[in-house]
């Protein structure tokens, strides 16, 4: 057995040493051949956008061809699918806008609306629309629940005033009937305006002759028989008083909200909580482009505000919301994010090479080569047809970190080489001190990483894929590129620590040996 060892470790090191000379002997070659491979890198790496449909595709856990994606892609085409697909845009009133202070800040203003024209809608959205648009509205018991699950209400929201009567019901025909929104809705009675249908009910309560506008105690009359109807889907809340003896919600005295349809407490005197009106899109949330649903977010947006300038003081801090646009912009800050974590861990990885080579120049070259082998598998995700989905994102934002070992090792092998022999023997020597160790590193957990390309599940085929690819690029990289520019263009003297001259004399050991 330590024959057979000894053998492999001689066989293994005469290889390194034959790779060394050929690196430096040969090292404007591979100096110009690495130039040229990752300004193509770079050039195909900018070939990796999001998904081309919005959720299927970033999404999915199964390949292309599955049976389960054919099913989906089956089931798409019945008119059942595609109605649960479309996008449906709510517009609310009653609940604050999504603000950009934390609620959990202790010096959150309850009643501060954000003053911004366009409702942020990142990833502290998601907690925002839920906590305001959940499908019950119940009264907490805990801190935590107090937090998550009561929405924060527009304390200047008024929906019962004679102008506000009015203006929801302009609002609504101009949703259904202008030329603007007509051609982006479904059709026509995919709009479900609350102030419409209780403008129905109440003329056809009274044969036709009541009608808006009504006195705000007859309109919210109005609202509340409505409210108990089967045709409201939480497009009306309000409040009941509190019942005697009841404890008021932590954090917050006064009414408590009441969840519709349940049990109101038999009182009939609640002030309206928030109002909501949908309508549903032409567009889908599965087959629609992330830019197509982006750009169908931005006129719907603007749209509402236009409208919202001319509202009554107790409509104008409405917003309008749908899941698919958080959806759309996760979507988006997943390719934002992705380059934006690799930016900044390049520029971390720089300042760990700095301090482990104490040289400028050698901490730029290893840089240069981190950078090369995370262009490169850009460039092959690419070349792949890979999109930018949850799984491709989290790979490249822990590229540089998987690259940057090798290559660190052999940085601090060429600063402990002995100085007297110049940048081509350092380049050398430090090839041959740790090549070995560097080589067997790799080969180990790409050759773990090859079993789970034989996975039914996309996450592990991709992620077996990127291992295996940044690993391979990465060695080569440490072995072959990078120490062919120390060679070029390497530091001569790189500045010592105070008391490493005995680990100094080891490597001139085992420099000795290697040659």
């Amino acid at each position: 057995m330590h024959a057979t060892r000894r053998a492999y470790e001689e066989r293994g090191e005469a290889a390194v040493r034959v790779l060394a000379d050929f690196v430096v002997s040969y090292r404007w070659h591979v100096v110009a051949i690495a130039a040229a491979a990752l300004v193509f890198s770079v050039f195909a790496a900018r070939g990796v956008q999001p998904p081309a449909r919005s959720s299927s595709a970033g999404f999915s856990i199964f390949p292309e061809g599955h049976n389960f994606n054919v099913f989906a892609e089956a089931c798409s085409l019945f008119g059942f699918a595609r109605s649960a697909e479309a996008v449906r845009v709510t517009f609310v009133w009653g609940l604050e806008r999504p603000r950009e202070t934390d609620p959990a800040d202790d010096e959150f203003e309850i009643n501060s609306i954000d003053s911004s024209p366009r409702n942020p809608l990142g990833a502290r959205a998601l907690e925002e629309t839920a906590r305001r648009l959940g499908s019950k509205f119940e009264n907490p018991t805990t801190p935590d629940q107090e937090r998550a699950a009561v929405p924060a209400f527009d304390a200047a929201f008024d929906a019962t005033s004679e102008e506000a009567q009015a203006w929801m019901l302009s609002f609504c025909r101009d949703l259904r009937g202008s030329e603007a929104t007509a051609r982006r809705l479904k059709d026509p009675n995919s709009v479900v305006c609350f102030a419409e249908d209780v403008e129905d009910a109440t003329r056809a309560g009274s044969g036709g002759g009541f009608g808006s506008p009504m006195s705000p105690e007859r309109y919210g009359a109005a609202l509340r028989r409505y409210g108990r109807g089967e045709s409201n889907d939480g497009a009306v809340r309000w409040f009941a008083p509190d019942r005697p003896g009841t404890p008021p919600a932590p954090g917050r005295g006064g009414p408590t909200l009441t969840n519709i349809p349940a049990d109101i407490g038999g009182s009939n005197e609640g002030r309206v909580a928030s109002v909501a009106v949908t309508a549903v899109l032409r567009t889908s949330s599965v087959s629609s482009s992330t830019a197509e649903l982006v750009a169908e977010h931005e006129f719907w947006e603007g749209w509402f505000e236009s409208k919202l300038a001319g509202a009554p003081p107790g409509l104008r801090g409405g917003f309008q919301t749908s899941p698919t646009w958080t959806l759309t912009e996760t979507e988006t800050e997943l390719v934002d994010g992705a380059w934006t974590a690799l930016t900044l861990s390049l520029v971390f990885a720089f300042v760990v090479l700095l301090g482990a080579s104490r040289s400028v120049r050698l901490a730029l070259l290893a840089t240069i080569s981190v950078g090369s082998s995370a262009a490169s598998l850009l460039a092959a995700a690419a070349l792949l047809g890979w999109t930018m989905g949850v799984i491709e994102a989290v790979c490249t934002m822990v590229l540089v970190g998987l690259s940057l070992d090798y290559v660190l090792h052999v940085a601090g092998a060429y600063v402990r080489t002995p100085e007297a022999d110049g940048r081509r023997e350092r380049a050398k020597g430090a090839v041959r001190a740790v090549g070995l160790s560097v080589v067997s590193g790799a080969s180990t957990t790409v050759g773990a990483a090859v079993f789970l390309l034989g996975c039914t599940l996309t996450f592990f085929t991709k992620f077996g894929l990127f291992v295996a690819w940044t690993l391979t690029s990465s060695l080569v990289q440490a072995v072959v590129v990078f120490p062919a520019m120390c060679a070029v263009w390497g530091p001569e003297d790189v500045e010592r620590v105070e008391g490493e001259e005995d680990e100094q004399e080891g490597w001139r050991q085992t420099h000795a040996d290697a040659r």
